[in-house]
């Protein structure tokens, strides 16, 4: 039973030691999202760090290493037979099993072997399919042919008014609340995330419930989209203690998604704009966008 526990622990730490290189990889350099071709900035666009690698004892050697060396140490000094231990039917547990045999076998291979990031970024590019959303389409939506420029300009009162309904949640770059959640391994850190992620769930409830003209039905449809990817992605980052893996998958293509919401909305009033839309000075609109 020890020893099933035993593997069970490091097996659990070489994911989390995974997830660590993966968004220290993935997130070392921020991507700014570009702004809208033409007339309208978004204004509401998460903020965006970059995730340093850490090297706590400061020996030259970082944190991740040191963790695989320690655990591999462990591995190959004890008893192996576990009676107790049944195969994981999740896909973290799956992964870190993985994993961990192929960190072993290489450790075995010595200077041979490649290096642990490298390693780490085949694997999981592997999975990223996994992370794959089923996407939202028009048969989905309620879709008016009245296309007149008031009702232009009502829809986009709508979406604006919807997006500024939020309450405020905690002002922490996301990334950076879940690097300290995997490091401290703290749940109430969290739980900040989820509540991010209860926002854009209820974005995207509001938003599917609003009746679309015909004209914008792709950028509505980018829209819900865009809030489904980031609801996801936050729900799963909120859930790392438990799923590390589906955590490090929708974490990796997190930059992406946040690019693709600031995308949406500007490329919805962009259109709106074009068309003639205009509001009144106290719109919500201009507290979602600049206008120019």
């Amino acid at each position: 039973m020890r020893n099933a526990t035993t593997k069970r622990h490091i097996l659990i730490a070489i994911c989390f030691g995974a997830v660590a290189i993966l968004l220290a990889l993935v997130f070392r350099q921020p991507v700014a999202a570009p702004a809208p071709e033409r007339t309208a900035q978004v204004t509401v666009a998460p903020e965006r760090q970059a995730i340093p690698i850490v090297d706590s004892n400061n020996d030259g050697v970082p944190d991740w290493q040191e963790s695989f060396t320690d655990d591999i140490a462990v591995v190959r000094s004890g008893d192996s037979t576990d009676n107790d231990y049944t195969t994981p039917d999740t896909l973290t547990g799956q992964f870190a099993e993985e994993f961990f045999q192929i960190m072993v076998q290489n450790s075995v291979n010595g200077e041979l072997g490649r290096p642990t990031e490298e390693l780490v970024s085949l694997t999981t590019d592997s999975l990223v399919t996994q992370a794959e959303d089923k996407l939202i389409t028009a048969s989905a939506l309620s879709i008016s042919e009245d296309n007149s420029l008031t009702s232009l300009q009502t829809y986009g009162e709508t979406i604006a008014r919807i997006i500024t309904s939020a309450e405020e949640t905690a002002a922490e770059n996301e990334m950076l609340l879940l690097q300290s959640a995997l490091q401290t391994q703290d749940q109430a850190t969290l739980d900040e995330i989820a509540k991010k992620a209860a926002v854009y769930g209820s974005y995207l409830t509001q938003t599917m419930a609003v009746t679309v003209p015909s004209d914008l039905v792709k950028e509505h449809l980018a829209l819900v989209n865009s809030y489904q990817a980031l609801q996801i992605d936050l729900e799963a980052m909120s859930n790392a203690l438990d799923d590390p893996l589906l955590a490090l998958l929708r974490a990796k293509r997190y930059a992406d998604d946040v690019e693709g919401f600031v995308n949406s909305i500007g490329n919805l009033y962009v259109t709106l704009i074009e068309a003639g839309s205009t509001w009144d000075n106290t719109s919500p609109v201009y507290q979602v966008v600049t206008v120019e």
